[in-house]
């Protein structure tokens, strides 16, 4: 562990510091498919709570979210070298039980507003199951075959 332990520090001359901050988190929520429809049906919820209508629990869950994407974009692990966080989709993880509960509340919304966009949704959900499965079952069919 001592002989390894400094190579967990970024070096500054190999580090793009404007990819790592700006873009690399970007590719993480964008490249993940759990990630990234979650964040996406979460803004709408996420706006809503900066609303000073919006409950208080919403006003929490969309800062609780919004502080720990901060911190997994921005944290670093020394306080005496620059080491940003990984970016590794398992530190990402956390975020998923909020996305989700933002998301449910996003849908609610419009689902309030909007009567048919739920079956849309619905709709939308089983044809991508069903292209999902198509997938998995027959355009990997030859990939299974030669196991």
């Amino acid at each position: 562990v001592n002989e390894h332990h400094n190579k967990v520090f970024a070096d500054p001359e190999k580090i793009d510091l404007f990819s790592r901050l700006l873009i690399d988190p970007f590719k993480i929520i964008f490249s993940s498919y759990s990630l990234f429809p979650l964040f996406l049906f979460s803004i709408p919820a996420i706006l809503n709570s900066t609303q000073p209508t919006s409950p208080p629990a919403h006003r929490f869950l969309g800062i609780w979210l919004l502080f720990y994407l901060l911190v997994l974009w921005f944290g670093i692990t020394s306080f005496t070298n620059y080491s940003p966080l990984p970016l590794l989709e398992r530190f990402w993880i956390i975020l998923l039980p909020i996305m989700c509960i933002l998301s449910a509340q996003s849908l609610s919304l419009f689902n309030n507003r909007y009567p048919l966009f739920n079956k849309l949704i619905g709709a939308s959900v089983l044809i991508g199951l069903a292209l999902l499965a198509f997938y998995f079952t027959w355009c990997n069919a030859p990939f299974l075959a030669t196991k």
